[in-house]
């Protein structure tokens, strides 16, 4: 049978294809939120970010969707929001059609089954689906039964779609492996596994790094936040970034503007009535 398209490349080497799963692990505030956002917008774009990044869909599987299974509604919206912003679009006047975004987290973990299953079923031109969360849709992160099913049941419907479905999960704390047996069980069946994790150096940025993926493995991508946007990083950057230590900066007062100062006094004299005397 002939291969399945590819949707998605890193540095022109073809990373995600249709019909496949892949994941995405990253330890707690790694921003791999951040990082699918990223993914979205290239594939909802069928553009390229940053020159790294590309995603492109054919014309009858253009709808991109992005289901959220734990953040409350607002943050939800919020990640949903990136996705325009990086495509230099404004959610309120600008529309996206082929961009739906869901918030999963009032119902139970089998209810949210049920729910992602009717959205992958019945959307029509469906091509690239996020699942943030995906351990929101099993009671207990570590029970056999349950990974297997799961797996079972993303596989089925990314093969029987024609679809490619991405999903996000916690990594543990002391390895770099994703949590429970459903992490290892994604991990073992995805076409390509992206970490992502802070930089050691500079912890104001993050980095996404393929860990596994079928063909050769692209170099790492390191991303920034700037006005609430992740943007890539030119290799120049990132490689000094790599390297630089992140000393604390000794703070002087001359780095204080004057409103900070009024609001250090102000503190003071709220602390120590003693100092109001003049």
């Amino acid at each position: 049978s002939e291969k399945p398209p590819h949707c998605l490349w890193i540095d022109g080497e073809p990373v995600l294809a249709l019909g496949d799963i892949s994941t995405v692990i990253g330890k707690a505030k790694s921003r791999k939120t951040f990082a699918s956002d990223l993914l979205l917008a290239a594939m909802v774009g069928s553009i390229e970010i940053g020159d790294r990044i590309r995603g492109v869909l054919p014309d009858d599987k253009s709808v991109v969707v992005y289901i959220d299974t734990e953040q409350s509604e607002y943050y939800s919206k919020m990640s949903a929001r990136r996705v325009y912003g990086i495509l230099d679009k404004d959610y309120k006047g600008d529309d996206l059609p082929n961009f739906h975004a869901y918030t999963l987290r009032p119902y139970a973990p089998a209810e949210r089954l049920l729910v992602i299953e009717h959205i992958i079923r019945n959307t029509p031109d469906l091509g690239f689906v996020v699942i943030d969360g995906i351990r929101d849709l099993i009671t207990s992160i570590n029970d056999e039964e349950q990974a297997t099913m799961i797996t079972s049941k993303l596989m089925k419907w990314s093969t029987e779609q024609m679809i490619h479905i991405c999903c996000v999960l916690h990594m543990n704390k002391g390895d770099n492996n994703a949590r429970g047996h459903v992490g290892t069980e994604l991990m073992n069946k995805s076409l390509a596994v992206l970490g992502v994790n802070k930089l050691e150096k500079n912890e104001d940025y993050s980095e996404i790094t393929p860990i596994a993926t079928r063909d050769k493995e692209p170099a790492s991508i390191v991303f920034g936040i700037e006005d609430g946007l992740p943007y890539i990083l030119s290799e120049g950057d990132a490689d000094a970034l790599r390297m630089k230590t992140d000393k604390k900066k000794v703070v002087k007062p001359t780095d204080w503007d004057s409103d900070q100062h009024t609001d250090i006094l102000g503190r003071m004299f709220a602390n120590d009535p003693q100092m109001r005397g003049g």
